[in-house]
């Protein structure tokens, strides 16, 4: 019968020391899916279906949240250049890019946190709905950014 281990907790049979890299992956791989197939065969509360989740889950969950996190880096960086240059226009630019860019760090970071938590605690609530709320959002904020950039850089010049 196969042991169900929380992932995270270390088998003391296991020593990374002589061992593989691969098949030390492969096992923790297997450990997440155990932890999950568990989570999913517990049954409902009142009869409701468990929503089943599939071992792949939280890791589409981080690399999600992770490349949103690329994207604020690039969008600092840029902020962080613009803002150090002389110029009214360029350090407005600058910081309405920042603010852009820290809503690109915290709000992915909630949504990943709300997802960690359906997927540790499953309920029958069916398919998740598609969020389109934050690429319209980010979409709508580079927008305004762009149409600023367009008037301070016409009522202010190049200085």
């Amino acid at each position: 019968e196969e042991s169900i281990d929380e992932p995270g907790r270390s088998s003391p049979a296991r020593s990374p020391a002589t061992e593989a890299e691969p098949a030390w992956a492969a096992e923790k791989m297997a450990a997440w899916c155990r932890y999950f197939r568990s989570l999913n065969t517990s049954g409902g509360r009142n009869g409701e279906d468990l929503l089943l989740v599939d071992c792949k889950t939280p890791m589409s969950n981080e690399r999600t949240v992770l490349r949103w996190f690329r994207s604020a880096v690039m969008m600092l960086s840029v902020s962080a250049f613009l803002t150090s240059n002389d110029g009214f226009a360029n350090q407005i630019n600058g910081l309405l890019l920042g603010a852009v860019a820290l809503l690109c760090v915290f709000w992915p970071l909630s949504l990943f946190h709300q997802r960690s938590a359906m997927i540790q605690k499953p309920r029958g609530l069916g398919q998740p709905a598609t969020d389109r709320a934050m690429p319209q959002a980010l979409g709508f904020a580079l927008a305004s950014i762009l149409t600023s950039v367009l008037v301070v850089h016409a009522a202010y010049g190049n200085g």
